[in-house]
């Protein structure tokens, strides 16, 4: 990828041949993370995937963090499929439902991370935020009565016919 003379210098330093081009292999020789080529050269999201697209790759060379994900959601890279978190580091990163869907992390993905009903109450999500990861019928009539009324403070039939309505 073409880079100005700034972000040249910024990367390959000021006594280094200048350089109008970066390449993966510079990025991985000099072991620059996703952060460090955010903040400190100033590359953009769509810039990096230009780069290297495979999110995988990115993973691979162990340089992301929980935090790095939001900024890389042009992949999108998947905490649970690609960094393998578990259900507590993603709750505590806070991220919204429309967040998470941009991951593409569904709401079978976080049930089979451990979610719970009591689980979900701490995401604090609206029922159409949760559908908005996937939740359907079917994973409410898992639920009790009072486990939906809880929840959701309505029905679980009224859940349901939500549900049903909202697909049609």
């Amino acid at each position: 990828m073409e880079i100005s003379p700034l972000q040249s210098i910024r990367f390959y330093g000021f006594w280094d041949q200048p350089r109008r081009v970066l390449v993966w292999e510079d990025i991985t020789a000099r072991c620059y993370s996703w952060r460090r080529l955010r903040q400190e050269i100033g590359l953009t999201p769509k810039e990096l995937m230009t780069i290297q697209p495979s999110p995988q790759e990115w993973v691979n060379r162990g340089a992301l963090q929980l935090a790095d994900l939001p900024d890389m959601v042009c992949f999108p890279v998947n905490p649970f499929t690609h960094l393998h978190a578990d259900l507590a580091e993603v709750w505590g990163m806070r991220w919204s439902s429309d967040l998470l869907s941009q991951m593409r992390v569904t709401y079978d993905q976080l049930r089979a991370k451990g979610m719970t009903v009591h689980v979900m109450m701490h995401f604090d999500f609206t029922l159409s935020q949760w559908m908005n990861l996937a939740f359907q019928t079917h994973h409410v009539e898992g639920m009790s009565d009072e486990q939906a009324l809880d929840l959701f403070q309505m029905p679980k039939y009224e859940i349901i016919d939500i549900i049903q309505n909202f697909h049609l």
